[in-house]
């Protein structure tokens, strides 16, 4: 019974993709119209649904070329006689200029994966990037464990012995079983991606009428199936 709950949700109420792209469907029709201001906001609706659907294979084709040019650019400094460490880091950082401080940028199919996996699974944000994204890039290469905030302060009696800190990033070292592959800042911007994704479906009457799976006990489909007409007559 279990396995078929989690098919229905998984094909219904969670599949969020299929509810933008119903979405897009229902304002195509709009876009013959005679009536200018009709046809253009439809457009700009639909514009806004791919906005989130189709940004994934945009940005994959952003990273090939990325590689792509910073190949060719390595390529160029060693023939002028740089160092191959000097033409690995200038071309790195010409090809991948540095943002401003902040978190990074999500994804918007990241945020739809995120936000499925929200409502199937009882994991938090950065249990839900690791699975998605697998680790992020502040990772300290020295002692494996994801960066975070410096905590120096200290207002007691001095221990005896300091807890070691790592040499590079200047972290207490933690145990093997406490350290992270996913910082902070990272586990934020997705939080934040899936909390815009939540307003917009919210504003367009999409967002899902059943709880979240964990919050789910004893339930059948046609329990779910009831619930939803009552939630949506139409």
């Amino acid at each position: 019974m279990g396995n078929d709950v989690d098919l229905f949700l998984d094909q219904w109420p969670y599949n969020i993709e299929r509810s933008l792209w119903g979405l897009i469907e229902s304002f195509r029709g709009d876009l013959d119209s005679t009536d200018t201001a009709i046809a253009v906001s439809a457009a700009n609706e639909i514009e806004e649904a791919l906005s989130w659907l189709l940004t994934l294979e945009s940005a994959e084709k952003h990273q090939a070329y990325e590689a792509k040019e910073r190949a060719a650019t390595e390529e160029k400094l060693l023939l002028a006689g740089f160092a191959p460490k000097e033409a690995a880091l200038i071309a790195a950082e010409r090809a991948n200029p540095k943002r401003p401080g902040g978190r990074p940028k999500v994804n918007g199919v990241f945020a739809i994966r995120a936000f499925t996996q929200h409502l199937k699974m009882d994991m938090n944000w950065r249990q839900i990037t690791k699975e998605l994204k697998g680790p992020c890039a502040h990772i300290c290469p020295e002692c494996n464990d994801a960066k975070r905030q410096h905590h120096r302060a200290h207002t007691g009696p001095r221990p005896r012995k300091l807890p070691a800190r790592c040499p590079k990033c200047d972290l207490t070292i933690r145990p093997v079983g406490q350290r992270q592959k996913v910082c902070s800042k990272c586990a934020d911007a997705m939080r934040d991606a899936v909390g815009q994704l939540e307003a917009y479906l919210r504003k367009k009457d999409l967002y899902p009428s059943v709880p979240r799976r964990a919050d789910l006990k004893q339930v059948t489909v046609d329990g779910l199936e009831v619930a939803l007409r009552r939630a949506d007559p139409e």
